[in-house]
């Protein structure tokens, strides 16, 4: 998969039948474990809060920030982890998927309620 490759299925749950094989009929989390300390992250880079409390926005080709805007008391507990081994394959979620690349939390420019990701690879191989 390359920088910018769309994939036009509809929902998280056929995005990854489509690229890692599974066979699930929903999937309702923006976060899909791999085995590999990869995580697939499919979310809306549309600077608007998604719901949760988080905005996601593209800064540039190389970065993506996240930025928590929620009240603090509805925060989930896992929202708060900051895993600087963990890298994240990008998907841009809109009416399709578009591929961002793996990326990489900046270890100088985060807490828990902001996040910095720089990409370090724009291609990966499923």
């Amino acid at each position: 998969m390359k920088l910018g490759d769309i994939i036009s299925v509809s929902t998280n749950a056929n995005l990854m039948n489509k690229i890692i094989g599974t066979d699930y009929k929903q999937w309702m989390k923006c976060i899909y474990p791999l085995p590999n300390d990869i995580d697939i992250h499919m979310i809306c880079l549309n600077s608007q809060d998604n719901g949760f409390g988080w905005v996601n926005k593209q800064e540039s080709k190389n970065k993506i920030i996240e930025k928590y805007i929620g009240d603090p008391k509805d925060k989930l507990p896992s929202h708060n982890r900051m895993d600087f081994a963990k890298k994240r394959l990008i998907f841009d979620k809109r009416r399709f998927y578009v591929f961002k690349g793996l990326f990489e939390m900046s270890k100088d420019n985060c807490t828990p309620n902001y996040r910095e990701w720089n990409l370090i690879s724009d291609s990966y191989e499923f």
